[in-house]
């Protein structure tokens, strides 16, 4: 029996249907994107203050 090498239908397939109903996911995805960004700058924004008390309490 001869040996046939791997072929990418599958993988050529899934792609295909990401590509076709990307304009359904889209919009969700920027809208995760919108999350994810808001909740990093509150929290970065709370490290800061976090760290600007302790330096303020300290009293340098």
């Amino acid at each position: 029996m001869p040996h046939s090498p791997p072929t990418h239908e599958g993988s050529d397939t899934l792609l295909a249907g990401y590509l076709v109903l990307s304009p359904a996911w889209a919009s969700w995805l920027g809208d995760v994107n919108e999350l994810l960004t808001t909740v990093s700058l509150m929290i970065g924004i709370g490290f800061a203050l976090i760290r600007l008390w302790f330096f303020l309490s300290k009293g340098n």
